[in-house]
């Protein structure tokens, strides 16, 4: 077997991290492999050297990645929940459908990365650079935008629901549609920026209990006949839309995780927006599933992994309300 090392950005010969390779890994996959393995260990990958990684689908909640280098990282559908990557370089990173919440991005450099349909409900951001970041469709619900540079990032269908923008930097921004209803833009620059659309309209977000009684109705669909996901695409066509829940699952067409959230949703909103929106909002829980494989699905929905995910999320969820509560009776 073959030694994966992770070495700082700083120093080449200085090793933060190794692991030996397991018998018949695809060489493109060691360094996930070393990455979740040294998260799994709580190690200190502050100045890690990750530049150019496939991290695609990754599970790297919690990891301290302070100042890492990250750049033009493929981090799609990875999980960083209440990872540090405070100050990390993100340059050009495709963080699509990743799930950040809680997160701590403060100062990170993220210009012109790929954080399209990401899930950053709860991040810390501030002091963040997003120039040119492409944002649409995220869900940034009550994240901390304070004094970030959004300069010219696109921010299309983004769910700002509570977020705290005070100051930031939103010139030549591109807001259409974007939901605003109950975020903080005192001292924000809006220069420039277009909000046409961005008028508060409600997108329905799932509590944790109709996000799980979702779930369970995929689940039961799918492990009925598990040929009915296919998750290579969001929707084996545009028929569905014409067809019920029920009528859909027995007519052969096939769909991925978020794909039959959007085909069962009883929200009508979310039946005319983008596959990868619809399904994080109607359980957020799944958002980190949606850019794995077939069996990695089937596992987690066969498990019903998301029951103790949902109440994990709920209880960071409370600690983080109790953390801001304890730093606004300090200020």
């Amino acid at each position: 077997m073959s030694t994966i090392n992770i070495i700082s950005r700083w120093d080449a010969d200085s090793i933060l991290f190794e692991c030996e390779a397991p018998e018949g890994l695809e060489s493109g996959m060691h360094m996930r492999h070393a990455l979740e393995k040294a998260t799994e260990a709580r190690a200190n990958l502050s100045g890690a050297y990750l530049s150019g990684a496939n991290l695609s689908g990754a599970y790297l909640s919690g990891a301290d990645l302070r100042g890492a280098d990250l750049r033009g990282a493929d981090l799609r559908g990875a999980n960083l929940s209440d990872a540090n990557l405070s100050g990390a370089d993100l340059r050009g990173a495709n963080l699509s459908g990743a799930y950040l919440s809680g997160a701590d991005l403060r100062d990170a450099y993220l210009r012109g990365a790929n954080l399209s349909g990401a899930y950053l409900s709860g991040a810390y951001l501030s002091g963040a650079d997003l120039r040119g970041a492409d944002l649409r469709g995220a869900n940034l619900s009550d994240a901390n935008l304070s004094g970030a540079d959004l300069r010219g990032a696109d921010l299309r269908d983004a769910y700002l629901s509570g977020a705290d923008l005070r100051g930031a930097y939103l010139s030549g921004a591109d807001l259409r549609d974007a939901y605003l209803s109950g975020a903080d833009l005192s001292g924000a620059d809006l220069s420039g920026a277009d909000l046409s659309g961005a008028d508060g309209k409600p997108l329905p977000r799932a509590t944790p209990e109709q996000a799980i009684e979702s779930l369970d109705k995929v689940r039961a669909i799918v492990l009925d006949n598990e040929e009915r996901l296919n998750m290579g695409h969001w929707h084996g066509n545009d028929e569905w839309r014409d067809r019920t829940c029920a009528e859909e699952a027995i007519c052969g067409t096939t769909h991925c995780l978020a794909g039959w959230l959007q085909v069962c949703t009883q929200e009508p909103a979310l039946k005319n927006i983008e596959a990868q929106l619809a399904g994080t909002l109607a359980a957020p829980v799944a958002a980190k599933m949606f850019f794995r494989d077939d069996e990695e699905a089937l596992e987690w929905l066969r498990d019903r992994k998301y029951v103790a995910e949902s109440a994990e999320a709920e209880q960071r969820a409370q600690a983080r309300e109790a953390r801001k509560a304890a730093e606004g009776r300090a200020s």
